[in-house]
């Protein structure tokens, strides 16, 4: 075993036994062993639960307010509710009570241009792209990925780890499909090692992610094809074989599957829906089949060796869209993929930052139109005298001031402009 190899499983770990008060709580018990140990005290504090049975008589609106009292976060509310369904029964998805999915609980004035929350799903225009992300958090990212200096002149320097790295590298790429333009985008988020978590449906509220991606730590080990499966699942209620969205899934890790399901059962959970699977690799020993599923989808594996080039990275407009990776063209139509001998596959050939391929620069109008010398403004300004507006007199004196070399323009006091 190797200095990077995952060790440990928390499945081989049972949760133990939580004692509270000097005697053991099946409540507490319960709870610790939905990996809520660190929360119990607090949810039993707040809710006053003695046995499971009063567990049970938890309802939506209640829930809400024990989130609130016991300030739990986002993924931790996601736990307790999946805990609470298996208690009633119910399937290990399922809310506390039927109620509006994460995204459609936000009002559309967080995305302008954006649906009303609640509208019906007839009257939305299917999004451009639908991107599953998953985020590797297995035991093997808390190893340093690069070298931080903290301070130029006592050289002092920290050890970033992978997870921070892909934790950056999320938000990067979150802000820059935010940029793309608000609602043409939909992530959802998966996290894994041994075990699969879907964190959070696809949405178009990009803020949501916030919370949820800082709650990430690392732990077990690591099942890619497992998670691309999930992602799959995610993707497919917005597959048709005439739908105009492209179906993407971006995998954040650090290195190769040791667990889990096998990689050609990922290939052919995406290939059903005509998904694309991209890789951003954080580590120097990217998996081998993981690179095979890439190519065989027609996606992209990329390396980063530092967050320098990872930003560099996402600079490209291929990396964010996948229309702009075809230079605008709509999603073509989808063709049957051929099974893939895995020994016998290609590897995707792995991409570095300053290497991606960029989209097309599209043609500016401006480029083409004649360019005025400021010097010459110099004569439009006394030709003006006193006639024409406050503004213009005012921008063209200043104008004239900067053609001059009069540095005094830019320490003038902030006063409006006269109308």
């Amino acid at each position: 075993m190797n200095e990077w190899e995952d060790v440990g499983t928390p499945a081989a770990h049972p949760a133990p036994d939580v004692v509270f008060g000097g005697m053991q709580s099946d409540v507490a018990s319960f709870l610790s062993s939905a990996g809520l140990a660190s929360h119990a005290q607090r949810i039993v504090d707040v809710t006053g639960a003695g046995s499971l049975d009063d567990l049970r008589l938890i309802d939506a609106a209640m829930l809400e307010e024990v989130v609130k009292a016991a300030d739990l976060r986002l993924v931790i509310k996601r736990k307790f509710e999946m805990a609470l369904a298996k208690l009633r029964g119910e399937p290990s998805g399922a809310a506390v009570a039927p109620e509006a999915p994460v995204a459609s609980r936000h009002s559309a004035a967080h995305c302008p241009g954006g649906e009303p929350a609640g509208a019906p799903e007839s009257s939305k225009a299917a999004p451009q792209e639908c991107i599953a992300v998953c985020i590797d958090r297995s035991g093997s990212m808390g190893a340093p990925f690069e070298e931080v200096t903290l301070n130029v002149v006592r050289g002092a320097v920290a050890q970033r780890t992978r997870m921070e790295a892909v934790k950056v590298m999320f938000y990067a790429f979150r802000d820059r499909v935010a940029s793309a333009g608000c609602s043409t985008h939909h992530l959802g988020l998966v996290q894994f090692d041994d075990r699969v978590e879907r964190l959070l449906d696809l949405s178009p509220n990009l803020e949501l992610f916030e919370t949820i991606v800082d709650d990430v730590e690392k732990r077990g080990t690591t099942a890619i094809f497992s998670a691309i499966i999930e992602a799959a699942a995610m993707l497919e209620p917005h597959f048709s074989e005439d739908s105009p969205t492209d179906l993407r899934v971006l995998v954040l890790t650090d290195g190769k599957s040791n667990t889990g399901a096998p990689p050609e059962e990922a290939l052919a959970a995406v290939s059903r829906i005509g998904a694309v699977v991209d890789a951003i690799i954080v580590g120097n020993n990217p998996d081998s089949n993981l690179r095979r599923i890439v190519s065989a989808t027609g996606g992209e594996c990329y390396q980063i060796g530092d967050l320098g080039e990872g930003f560099e990275l996402l600079e490209a407009e291929g990396v964010v869209s996948l229309r702009a990776r075809r230079g605008g063209a709509a999603r073509p139509p989808l063709r049957e993929r051929r099974a893939v001998e895995f020994a016998q596959a290609s590897e995707k050939a792995l991409t570095r930052g300053a290497a991606v391929q960029r989209a097309p620069a599209p043609q500016l109008a401006c480029a083409s139109r004649k360019v005025v010398d400021v010097g010459s403004m110099q004569d439009l300004s006394a030709a003006m005298g006193t006639a024409g507006s406050g503004w213009a007199r005012r921008v063209l004196q200043e104008l004239k001031q900067v053609t001059s070399g009069d540095e005094g323009v830019w320490l003038h006091s902030p006063a409006g402009v006269p109308e």
